[in-house]
């Protein structure tokens, strides 16, 4: 089975290094918020070109802890897309806040700039935006406007570790930034695990607090209840040894992916193009069955071929379960189309040659 992802084949490489990653850490005896935690988020923050990184337990709580460091008025609305699995949604509904969801795109999957700029009302008070699939947008003329009606830009990098435009990596765009590093990311650890990155200072001393209780000082909280939010020394390590393999993963993966664009010739699909500049880190792959009633077809064909699949993803926010009836009007169609076409396929660093080219022969005979 050619697996969608292959963590334990991710891995293998480092193993000797974790291992001593390990007996270090054993030995140490200082197993919370110690020398690795501190050495990571100084080098993640140098590799993403912020002044600040904070280390948190995993990438949700990254985008929680975001929301509520911004210390908004309740009730106020936060701008996010619908067809990123609930994520940001969850952690504005968490925060008391109100997720007001604006659409992609017509050519793509990111929020459509033009479409935030005109939702932005009063009660407007901050925007969420993220790079699905590793695919990043640049962001400068957003922030510039938003920063006029002072309303905050939350970048959702989860999937967009390296992903830049020029030299401006995606996380320093914005007034903070969120990253996840779940195992299958880009940058993953050997657990959960997660950062947040930002230039402003204020922003910056707010999680740190809010990640410890709300602690100002030990066992004082100063003016926010927090939580334990804290990433783990060991998964730490994990990410230090990893880290500087990053950019190199990335090549690996976008390699793949022009491989399948320029390989993957079946009528019944698209394939949406991008610029070949880094600004896509080929986190994800998606195709998109022209008729979604195809899709589960493929799916199962895949799965006859011994090649995973999944589908990223396939509900709208907006019309999951427990919030639906509080979004009965809204409708918003590239959302829709993406949701009810998108298939995702094996594109990881470790992936051979010769099972890409096993994948396009198997999907243009489809």
């Amino acid at each position: 089975m050619i697996q969608i992802n292959n963590l334990k084949q991710h891995n293998e490489p480092f193993f000797a290094q974790y291992e001593a990653k390990f007996q270090s850490f054993l030995r140490n005896g200082y197993y919370i918020l110690g020398d690795e935690v501190r050495s990571f988020e100084t080098a993640f923050s140098n590799y993403i070109g912020t002044q600040h990184c904070i280390s948190v337990a995993n990438g949700t709580d990254a985008i929680e802890l975001t929301v509520r460091a911004l210390q908004l008025p309740q009730g106020s609305e936060v701008i996010t897309a619908a067809n990123a699995a609930m994520y940001s949604t969850i952690s504005i509904l968490n925060s008391g806040l109100k997720p007001k969801f604006v659409d992609i795109s017509a050519d793509g999957y990111n929020l459509d700039i033009e479409k935030v700029l005109a939702a932005l009302t009063a009660t407007t008070k901050a925007v969420i935006f993220t790079h699905l699939y590793g695919r990043g947008t640049n962001l400068d003329s957003l922030k510039k406007e938003l920063s006029k009606k002072k309303v905050f830009l939350i970048e959702d990098c989860a999937q967009a570790h390296g992903c830049r435009i020029g030299d401006k990596k995606m996380g320093s765009f914005g007034d903070i930034a969120t990253f996840s590093f779940y195992p299958t990311k880009n940058l993953g650890a050997l657990g959960d695990g997660g950062a947040i990155t930002t230039n402003n200072s204020k922003l910056f001393q707010n999680v740190i607090e809010l990640r410890q209780y709300g602690w100002g000082k030990k066992y004082h909280l100063k003016e926010m209840v927090g939580r334990n939010s804290r990433l783990d020394e060991l998964q730490a390590a994990f990410l230090n040894t990893k880290l500087p393999h990053l950019d190199k993963f990335n090549a690996r993966r976008i390699e793949i992916a022009e491989t399948y664009l320029k390989g993957i010739t079946n009528s019944k699909l698209l394939i949406r193009k991008w610029n070949n500049d880094g600004s896509y880190v080929a986190h994800l792959f998606p195709v998109e069955v022209k008729d979604p009633a195809l899709r589960p077809l493929l799916a199962a064909y895949l799965g006859e071929n011994k090649i995973g699949c999944d589908i990223h993803y396939p509900v709208p926010d907006y019309k999951q379960t427990p919030i639906k009836t509080l979004f009965e009007s809204t409708r918003l169609e590239n959302t829709e189309d993406r949701c009810n076409k998108v298939l995702t396929i094996p594109c990881y660093p470790e992936l051979e040659n010769e099972n890409v080219k096993y994948i396009i022969e198997k999907i243009n005979k489809w």
